[in-house]
C-alpha cells in the first residue's frame, strides 16, 4: 500500500541502468508500480499500450531527446494527461526553461537523491490525483448537458407542435409565416384560429427574453388557444365571442396572466380577426410592433396600434383599444416581432423600423414577403448568430 494512501503507476525511461533499478526499488518501496524501459522507442511503445500516472524521463537517450519524447505526448490531446520529471545533470536555468516549454512538469538532478524523489513524487500524485477527480467531474457535467439538450429538444418539440401546421389553409386568404428563435426554445408565438368560416382569427406573441422560461410561458399561452388546418379538427378553450373581439381577448389575457415581478416576465401580442369575405379586418395591439399593409401595387404602410403588453399593469388601469382596417383583394397584413426591427450588425447598430417597412414594400405575396424580411435581416446582421427571436406572419387575402 502507498504511504500516501494511493498508488500511481509510473515509466521510468533511462537507459542507466543503475539510475533507472534505484529509482524502480526507491518506488516500489514507496507502494507505486513502475516499469523500466531505456529507450525512446521503448517509451513510445509503453506510452501506446498503456495508461500511466507519471513518467521520469531522462534527458538524454540513446536514440533522441527526452524532450522530443515530452514534447511529442503534449502534442497528442487524444492521451490522458502524464504527469512528466525530467531526469538531467544540467542544472542551469536555460535547461529548465527548455524542459518546461517541452512540457515536463517537474525536474529531478542527477546524481539521484531518494528524499527528493519521494517528495516530486508526493507532488505528482496530488496532482494526478485532482486530474482525475477534474475528468470526473467533466464527465459527470458532459453527461448532464446531454441530459439537457435531449430535454430541450423534446420541449423544442412540443413548442413547436403548438405552432400552426404548414398545410394550415383558410378559404379567402393566402397564408405564410416564420419563426426563427435564437435559443433552442423561443418566446415568440404565432396562432391561427379559425373561429367559422368566413373569419380568421390571428395573432402574432412575443414573450419578454428568450430560452427556457420565455418558452414555458409561451406554452401556456398557446395552450389556451388551439388551432388546426380545417374547421372540424378547431378547438378553442376561448369563447367564440371573445375571439371575435381583440379587445376582450386582450383583457382576458391580461386577467389570466399577470406580470411575474420575480423574473419580470410579461408579453406583447398583436391579435386580429380578418372577414375573408367582406375584407374587415380588427386588431388589438398589446405593446407589440405595429403591423404593416401592402397594397396591391407593393406600397407598404403602418397601421395604427395603441395598448400595453399584457400583465404589466392590472385590469382596473389597462385599456386596449381595438383599431380596425379594411384589407382590399389583393392586399396583405404583415405581423411581426420586434427581434426583425432590431436586429443588430458587427457595429452595433439597430436595422430600425423605417429600413424594415422599406424591405416590406413589394410583391405582396406572402412567400415574397418572407423571403424579403429573412433577406434583409440577415444582411444586416452578416455573420452573426440571432440575439432575439424573429417572426412574420404574412396574410394576403384573395
Amino acid at each position: 500500500m502507498c504511504r500516501g494512501g494511493a498508488a500511481m503507476k509510473i515509466l521510468i525511461v533511462d537507459d542507466d541502468l543503475i539510475v533507472s533499478r534505484r529509482i524502480e526499488r526507491i518506488l516500489s518501496q514507496a507502494g507505486h508500480r513502475s516499469q523500466v524501459v531505456n529507450s525512446a522507442a521503448a517509451a513510445r511503445a509503453a506510452l501506446t499500450a498503456s495508461h500511466w500516472d507519471a513518467a521520469i524521463i531522462d534527458w538524454q537517450l540513446p536514440d533522441g531527446s527526452g524532450l522530443d519524447l515530452i514534447h511529442e505526448q503534449r502534442r497528442d490531446k487524444s492521451v490522458r494527461y502524464l504527469y512528466v520529471i525530467m531526469l538531467t545533470g544540467m542544472s542551469g536555468g536555460e535547461h529548465r526553461r527548455q524542459g518546461m516549454d517541452a512540457g515536463a512538469d517537474d525536474f529531478l538532478l542527477k546524481p539521484l537523491d531518494g528524499e527528493e524523489l519521494m517528495l516530486r513524487i508526493r507532488v505528482a500524485l496530488r496532482i494526478t490525483e485532482l486530474q482525475k477527480q477534474l475528468a470526473a467531474r467533466n464527465h459527470e457535467l458532459a453527461q448532464t448537458k446531454r441530459r439537457l439538450e435531449e430535454d430541450l429538444l423534446s420541449a423544442a418539440k412540443v413548442q413547436r407542435d403548438l405552432l400552426p401546421s404548414e398545410d394550415f389553409s383558410f378559404p379567402g386568404v393566402t397564408i405564410d409565416w416564420f419563426l426563427h428563435s435564437c435559443d433552442a426554445l423561443g418566446g415568440d408565438l404565432v396562432t391561427l384560429m379559425p373561429i367559422d368560416d368566413r373569419r380568421l382569427g390571428f395573432a402574432v406573441i412575443d414573450v419578454v427574453g428568450h430560452g427556457a422560461k420565455a418558452a414555458i410561458l409561451g406554452v401556456q399561452i398557446s395552450r389556451r388557444f388551439r388551432s388546426g388546418n380545417s374547421l372540424s379538427r378547431f378547438a378553442s378553450t376561448i369563447s367564440h365571442e371573445v375571439l371575435c373581439q381583440p379587445s376582450q381577448l386582450a383583457m382576458l389575457l391580461n386577467d389570466e396572466f399577470p406580470m411575474d415581478y420575480r423574473n419580470l416576465q410579461f408579453f406583447t401580442m398583436c391579435y386580429g380577426v380578418l372577414d375573408t369575405v367582406s375584407g374587415h379586418c380588427r386588431y388589438v395591439g398589446c405593446g407589440h410592433p405595429p403591423p404593416v399593409l401592402i397594397n396591391g401595387s407593393g406600397q407598404a404602410r403602418w397601421l395604427p396600434v395603441q395598448g400595453h403588453p399584457i400583465g404589466v399593469m392590472a385590469a382596473e388601469k389597462v385599456h386596449f383599444q381595438e383599431q380596425s382596417c379594411q384589407l382590399q383583394r389583393g392586399e396583405a397584413l404583415v405581423l411581426y416581432s420586434d427581434g426583425l426591427p432590431e436586429a443588430v450588425n458587427a457595429q452595433g447598430e439597430l436595422l430600425g423600423s423605417p429600413a424594415l417597412l422599406e424591405a416590406m414594400a413589394g410583391d405582396p405575396q406572402p412567400e415574397a414577403i418572407l423571403a424579403r424580411l429573412d433577406q434583409a435581416t440577415g444582411a444586416w446582421r452578416g455573420h452573426d448568430l440571432l440575439q432575439d427571436d424573429c417572426t412574420v406572419l404574412a396574410m394576403r387575402r384573395l
